[in-house]
């Protein structure tokens, strides 16, 4: 992944994830706050495997970032014209 895509890329704050360590230990559930902050210091990267609590499987970061990316700019559905008559 080029360098400037990956200065975009976001995990929800308030998301847990579980990842695997350098020592290849499962640390979490971890807040995607605090996975932010982790490679803002440079403790893990976009390509540390990760998953989100409660299932799913193992992927980088990068992957699951794009995923929350995604449904963050998701169109909402169109109000009915006859809800928006009525109030």
């Amino acid at each position: 992944m080029e360098p400037s895509a990956q200065r975009s890329l976001r995990l929800g704050a308030t998301d847990k994830f579980r990842i695997v360590g350098s020592d290849r230990k499962i640390y979490g559930p971890v807040l995607g706050a605090k996975i932010m902050e982790w490679i803002g210091d440079g403790r893990i990267d976009w390509q540390t495997l990760a998953k989100n609590e409660g299932g799913g499987e193992w992927k980088p970061l990068s992957a699951l970032a794009a995923l929350v990316e995604a449904a963050s700019h998701a169109t909402p559905p169109r109000l009915k014209d006859s809800w928006r008559s009525k109030h």
